[in-house]
């Protein structure tokens, strides 16, 4: 029976703190390996680099829906069990064991990628195609079961393990990146992407002797095989269409531009990256607190959405300002090569703060159990910004409007969608 309550737990203020506290952890670990690359390779290996990193990551975000639908499908099968609908030995026979089904789809998923990505996107797979696709497979594919196991975790109600997982693989990683530069004094470029993908090896802490883990390694779903994968593909789908955005923007712009242009744009992509970093930070970290929030908010769910763009708004006016100023100082001493004017940076601020938006006005969506409405905002934020993007503009006129303009139509797609679903509601 006490395992029982474990399961039923919900994360709690304390859990979420974590969870939002392994998040930062994981946050700040990448913008430190986005600095030391962009030290110490040149700008065109720089720019490859980058757009590896943001393919990869790009996977990773899109199957971090798999955890999303462990959590429900776990959590789910637990209360089933507690109840006797069906009887917890009925629960444990049909339904799927969930952290080897989430390592199989993560890896299916990733080979996918990568095989298309193999002949559509060269910048990813410089310097060794074999090592680039190897690295995205294992580095993105092992995350299907990291996910998988962290909410099976998390749906067990042991959040500490979630925690441990997500902070552990971007901490192994940023490990691995120091062995490269203590180990390596020529050419790092190819064994950085090996390093990338080192992250994924956390999954090793499944196998910790501890009553946490072997829960979580044996939690089974509240459905067959069939119906985990029916409801995971869309949760995916929907984490790949915002993920293209955060993670994947690099990558996204190798897509559509062609391979010189993105040779060339090193400077842009680490500009973009280092402006974004406080608001991804704070997004990875704080967006389940946020939709849990207006969970709760009920009807005054929409004001708070309306404070929270004012909010963003000023935050981005004020940060614009300082970032136009400190910003091409900042950048020239990290990496002199790259020299990007103030205004420009003002502009990625400004893009940064309208991301934020567009994860605003989706956490409203997810909050009202609209997820037709969430997928669809994201999907037009996407193909406005891949159709900016493979205009005919230079790489930082089509950076900045993407990046602006994309976001602001995603989220005036997630209100318009609310707002008439709320009007057919209530007549």
């Amino acid at each position: 029976m006490g395992q029982l309550a474990g399961q039923g737990r919900g994360p709690g203020a304390r859990n979420v703190q974590a969870m939002a506290g392994a998040a930062i952890v994981a946050g700040l670990a990448g913008l430190v390996i986005m600095i030391v690359t962009a030290s110490v390779l040149d700008p065109v290996s720089n720019a490859e680099f980058m757009v590896f990193w943001s393919l990869l990551f790009w996977v990773v975000g899109a199957l971090a829906g798999i955890q999303v639908e462990t959590v429900r499908s776990v959590r789910q099968a637990a209360l089933v069990a507690a109840d006797g609908g069906g009887g917890a030995r009925g629960v444990r026979t049909r339904g799927v064991r969930v952290v080897p089904w989430g390592l199989g789809c993560g890896l299916a998923v990733a080979a996918a990628v990568a095989g298309v990505g193999w002949f559509v996107d060269r910048p990813a797979f410089a310097g060794s195609a074999g090592v680039s696709a190897a690295a995205l497979i294992v580095g993105a594919g092992l995350f299907g079961g990291q996910a998988a196991f962290a909410g099976a975790a998390g749906g067990c109600g042991r959040w500490r393990w979630a925690g441990v997982m997500l902070a552990g693989e971007a901490l192994v990683r940023l490990a691995g990146f120091a062995i490269v530069l203590a180990l390596i004094d020529g050419e790092r470029f190819v064994p950085f992407k090996v390093a990338t993908a080192a992250g994924s090896l956390i999954l090793l802490v499944g196998l910790w002797p501890g009553s946490g883990a072997r829960l979580a390694l044996r939690a089974r779903g509240d459905a067959a095989p069939a119906g985990y994968l029916r409801r995971t593909g869309p949760a995916v789908l929907a984490n790949a269409a915002s993920s293209s955005l955060i993670n994947g923007f690099p990558a996204l712009m190798s897509l559509t531009m062609d391979a010189g242009t993105v040779r060339g744009a090193a400077g842009l992509m680490f500009a973009v990256t280092m402006v974004r970093a406080p608001f991804l930070v704070l997004i990875n970290a704080f967006a389940p607190m946020l939709v849990a929030r207006l969970v709760g908010a009920g009807r005054r769910a929409g004001r708070l959405v309306a404070v929270g763009a004012v909010g963003l708004a000023a935050v981005a006016g004020i940060g614009a300002l300082v970032v136009a100023i400190v910003g091409p100082w900042l950048l020239g001493y990290l990496r002199p090569a790259y020299q990007i004017g103030g205004p420009v940076l003002a502009a990625l601020t400004a893009g940064a703060a309208c991301l934020s938006a567009v994860t605003l006005s989706g956490s409203w969506a997810l909050a009202r159990g609209q997820h037709g409405a969430y997928l669809a905002g994201w999907l037009a934020a996407l193909a406005v910004a891949a159709g900016v993007l493979a205009g005919p503009f230079s790489a930082t006129v089509a950076v900045i409007v993407s990046l602006v303009a994309g976001p602001l139509v995603g989220a005036a797609v997630h209100i318009a969608l609310i707002t008439r679903h709320h009007r057919r509601a209530h007549g």
